[in-house]
C-alpha cells in the first residue's frame, strides 16, 4: 500500500476547514462582520444623540458644552440645580450628582459630524462604521499574529458577529467605545508585533495610540490589561525585561487615572 501524501491529506479535508486554515479565512470573517453591521446605517438618532445636538446648537440654556466636553453632563451643585430647574433632571436628583466623562477626542468627532452634516444621521453612522472597520482590521491582524490560522478565523468570526457591536455602531453617542477600542487594539498590535521582532517604531507607536485611546474613552484602559497579560503569559524572556516592556502602558494608565480622579470625572 502506498503511503498517503501530504497533498492528499490536505485535499481530503472539508472545504470549510481548509478555508478557515488559509490566510484568507480571518479576513473573510472580517468582511462578514462588517456586512452584519450595515443595518446600523438606518437607525437614526437615539437618546443622548439628541442632547448632544441640542447642546451644540446652543438651544438648551443649561447645556452648552464646548466641542471637547460633550460628555460632561452634570457636575457641581449649581449645574445640577439649573438642570433640575430646566426639567433636564428629576427634582429628587442629588445636588452632588456628577455625570462627567473625559472623552475629548470622541467629543470632537461628534462635533465634526454636526458641523459637517447637521442632524443628518446617515453620514455620522458611516463615520462610526469606519471606526468599526479599523478596529476589526487591527483585531484580525493581531489574531493572525497570536494564534493558528483556523483559530484566528473562528475568533475573527465570533468577534465580528458579537452582539456588543450593535450599540456602539447604532448609537452615535456610544461611538466613543469604538474609537477607544480601535486605538487600544492598535496599541496591543504595535506592542506585540514589536516584541515579536518588528521595527523599533512600533514600540513608540504603542504608547502614542494608547494616549489617543484614553483621550477617546475610559474603556481604552482595557488595552493596558492585555499588554500586561501578554507580557505575563506569552513572552518568555526575563521577568525584568517583560516588566520594562509593560512599563510605558502602566505609567500612562496610572497618570490617566490620577488625572481622571483629581479632576472629578466619573459618575
Amino acid at each position: 500500500m502506498k503511503p498517503t501524501s501530504s497533498v492528499t491529506k490536505r485535499s481530503s479535508r472539508p472545504w470549510l476547514a481548509r478555508f478557515l486554515a488559509s490566510e484568507r479565512g480571518p479576513w473573510a470573517a472580517y468582511g462578514l462582520g462588517l456586512l452584519l453591521a450595515l443595518p446600523a446605517l438606518g437607525v437614526g438618532l437615539l437618546n443622548d444623540d439628541f442632547v448632544h445636538r441640542v447642546g451644540l446648537e446652543g438651544s438648551f440654556e443649561v447645556y452648552r458644552p464646548s466641542p471637547l466636553r460633550l460628555y460632561e453632563f452634570a457636575g457641581g451643585t449649581m449645574e445640577v440645580e439649573a438642570l433640575k430647574d430646566q426639567g433636564a433632571l428629576a427634582w429628587w436628583a442629588s445636588p452632588g450628582l456628577v455625570l462627567r466623562f473625559f472623552r475629548p477626542l470622541s467629543s470632537a468627532l461628534l462635533w465634526v459630524d454636526h458641523a459637517a452634516f447637521g442632524r443628518a444621521a446617515l453620514p455620522a453612522h458611516v463615520h462610526s462604521l469606519m471606526w468599526l472597520a479599523l478596529l476589526s482590521a487591527f483585531s484580525t491582524s493581531l489574531l493572525r499574529r497570536l494564534v493558528r490560522p483556523t483559530a484566528a478565523s473562528v475568533a475573527a468570526l465570533l468577534y465580528g458577529f458579537a452582539g456588543a457591536h450593535a450599540m456602539t455602531t447604532s448609537w452615535l453617542a456610544a461611538r466613543h467605545a469604538l474609537v477607544g477600542a480601535a486605538f487600544g487594539v492598535m496599541c496591543l498590535w504595535a506592542h506585540v508585533s514589536f516584541r515579536q521582532g518588528g521595527a523599533r517604531w512600533r514600540a513608540w507607536l504603542a504608547p502614542a495610540v494608547l494616549v489617543l485611546g484614553l483621550l477617546s474613552s475610559e474603556t481604552a484602559l482595557a488595552a493596558i490589561v492585555f499588554v500586561v497579560l501578554y507580557e505575563l503569559l506569552a513572552e518568555a524572556g526575563p521577568k525584568r525585561a517583560r516588566l520594562l516592556a509593560a512599563l510605558p502602558a502602566l505609567s500612562i494608565g496610572a497618570a490617566y487615572l490620577g488625572f481622571y480622579v483629581s479632576q472629578g470625572y466619573g459618575v
